[in-house]
């Protein structure tokens, strides 16, 4: 991790809107708790190219969001249970494949 842009007490994190950025290059911007990714947030990844826009869950994609890759195709997408589906059902990939 390169840094925080609010404020934490030796990582400790309650409820906060922020940004994480990691040494990748790879960033986050949205909501946190219990220094957690959870809410609404968007994550880049400057390696992949790709952009998550939607819902998290105790650092986890969950619900609804929305992906865009880098050949500017995009997605509306559910995460439910460990699975991506499109807005008419067909999987995409699984978490760990995006």
């Amino acid at each position: 991790m390169l840094g925080f842009d609010h404020p934490c007490v030796a990582r400790v994190c309650l409820t906060h809107q922020g940004t994480y950025i990691w040494a990748s290059g790879n960033t986050y911007v949205g909501q946190w708790e219990h220094d957690q990714v959870h809410g609404q947030g968007c994550f880049t990844s400057r390696v992949h190219g790709h952009k998550y826009t939607g819902s998290w869950v105790q650092n986890r994609k969950e619900g609804r969001g929305r992906m865009e890759y880098s050949d500017g195709n995009t997605y509306a997408l559910c995460q439910c249970a460990g699975r991506w589906w499109t807005g008419l059902g067909p999987r995409l990939a699984a978490q760990s494949e995006v």
